[in-house]
């Protein structure tokens, strides 16, 4: 009998840390979230439905952005959140940048104090669409794991989606002309199927991008075509950030650029 009761209580000693490593799923319609962490690391998983999608950092032609509040955390400083490069869908006669399926959105965060748990309390606010658009509210609670974990593996693996500055592909140089920014690059396999996600501020430019041949298979040039409403695009980038997100071969790497 004692043998049992020792058992039972190694297993209860057990639950707690195995259920700390994850928040439960917060469900609203078509969409479902759970915050992830293990070893001080942590992620907000996101879960839609097959044929559902929600949107980018910048949306693009349409869509609102999720929206990511921690205010109401406890010994966080700062918590910061990092977006998995998009797809790419066309909507209705507009393009727009976002997500299917299940995505990781990978934390940095920073205590406000060493050695003391962090009690993450998330707003998301996210809109998700298909043939209707439908903008919902999750709440979700979290203590940030600070022991090892099966989740942090999962972690790991999501910040491969989180374009990088550089590296074997590369953004090597953005040049502006009156019809269209010309982005050079380069990788260490060719540029079929790749893709372009460019923005300055809040507006995408979702036209189409065109690839050419380089100096070589490994390099190529990238136009990509000024918006209809701007006349033109040297004039209306001048002074303003352009952020670059080339996407090759599921890996992704970005560069911002003063112009």
């Amino acid at each position: 009998m004692s043998k049992i009761v020792t058992i039972l209580f190694a297993i209860m000693a057990f639950i707690p840390q195995a259920y700390a490593a994850e928040s439960p799923w917060i469900s609203a319609d078509q969409v479902r979230a759970r915050i992830l962490s293990g070893d001080g690391k942590a992620a907000v998983e996101v879960d839609l439905p097959e044929g559902w999608h929600s949107y980018w950092r910048v949306p693009g032609d349409a869509g609102l952005s999720p929206t990511f509040d921690w205010k109401a955390s406890e010994n966080a400083k700062e918590v910061e959140v990092y977006w998995p490069y998009p797809e790419r869908f066309d909507e209705m006669g507009v393009t727009t940048f976002g997500y299917t399926g299940n995505v990781m959105f990978p934390l940095k965060i920073i205590p406000a104090e060493d050695g003391k748990t962090v009690k993450l309390n998330l707003t998301l606010n996210i809109m998700v669409c298909k043939d209707i658009c439908i903008p919902q509210k999750l709440k979700i609670s979290h203590d940030v794991d600070s022991a090892a974990a099966p989740q942090v593996a999962i972690i790991d693996a999501s910040k491969r989606k989180i374009p990088k500055a550089g590296g074997l592909m590369e953004i090597e140089t953005v040049v502006t002309g009156p019809d269209a920014l010309v982005v050079s690059a380069k990788a260490p396999k060719n540029f079929e199927g790749a893709d372009v996600f460019a923005y300055a501020g809040d507006m995408a430019f979702t036209v189409k991008p065109e690839f050419t041949n380089g100096k070589d298979d490994r390099s190529v040039l990238i136009k990509i075509p000024k918006p209809a409403n701007v006349e033109d695009f040297s004039k209306f980038l001048a002074g303003k950030e352009v952020t670059i997100v080339l996407v090759n071969d599921n890996e992704a790497v970005e560069k911002s650029i003063k112009l």
